[in-house]
């Protein structure tokens, strides 16, 4: 299972204070396996402590997370 912390900022201009929250939360809590900062921009970004996304892409991104139990065919889950 994955533990996903995640810090959303409105903003379009990344900026670097935004990313050291969430590398304090993964050395206080080692449970967190993956870091998301969701923002206003447009860029997504691979840094060390979190992916950077894109609002319009953070669904997309939680997908690519945890992969389908098997014999379920990926996709979004019927409720």
């Amino acid at each position: 299972m994955i533990e996903l912390a995640v810090e959303a900022k409105s903003g379009a201009t990344l900026h670097t204070s935004w990313i050291s929250r969430l590398k304090l939360i993964r050395r206080d809590i080692p449970d967190v396996s993956a870091a998301a900062l969701v923002y206003g921009g447009s860029q997504r970004q691979h840094r060390t402590t979190a992916e950077v996304v894109p609002l319009g892409q953070f669904a997309e991104f939680l997908t690519t997370l945890d992969p389908p139990s098997p014999g379920l065919p990926p996709g979004p889950v019927a409720s």
